[in-house]
């Protein structure tokens, strides 16, 4: 028998095994799969990297050719979806402006028992709601803590400026007695 013959006929028992076989088939792929996860990895990384340029040229390509039909299944499922929608719309931006997680904000929230972190107010603020500020240095970025829109919108107006918010407690010491 030749060696053509030979490898069909592999071939052929092959197919039928698999067909025979198809969760046994799954698992050892799983199994292989995992087995060399890393490798693979870093051979595609490779590649990636030096194919860099043509990878991204064929996707804008068929990106231009299908990206009406995209654009509409993304907005249909953020219309089927709008609790998800929502989720991933303040994921973003608490990552773009304020460079933290919902998990960090959550961490703050518990923190602060759901209060305004404002000492001097007694605020019990909602979750999910409007009414609570994630407050921040302008100037540093640093998170100081979560506020309600009143001390958040008071701060602002002063600029951040604890002059002006000394000045304003010596204003309202002198004029409160009268």
């Amino acid at each position: 028998m030749d060696s053509e013959k030979r490898k069909e006929q592999k071939r052929l028992a092959a197919q039928r095994y698999r067909e025979r076989h198809p969760e046994i088939v799954k698992q050892r792929n799983k199994e292989q799969y995992w087995k060399n996860k890393e490798k693979r990895d870093k051979v595609q990384k490779q590649y990636y990297l030096e194919n860099k340029e043509r990878i991204l040229a064929k996707q804008q390509v068929r990106y231009e050719k299908k990206k009406d039909i995209l654009l509409q299944e993304f907005k249909d499922k953020r219309i089927a979806n709008p609790e998800k929608a929502r989720q991933q719309d303040w994921k973003y931006y608490l990552k773009k402006k304020f460079k933290i997680t919902p998990e960090e904000v959550d961490l703050m929230w518990v923190a602060q028992d759901g209060y305004c972190a404002n000492s001097g107010c007694e605020t019990k603020l909602e979750k999910g709601k409007s009414g609570a500020c994630i407050d921040h240095d302008h100037k540093t970025g640093f998170i100081r803590g979560i506020l309600c829109r009143t001390c958040n919108l008071a701060l602002g107006h002063a600029k951040d400026d604890i002059d002006v918010l000394y000045g304003l407690i010596s204003y309202l010491k002198e004029h409160n007695d009268s």
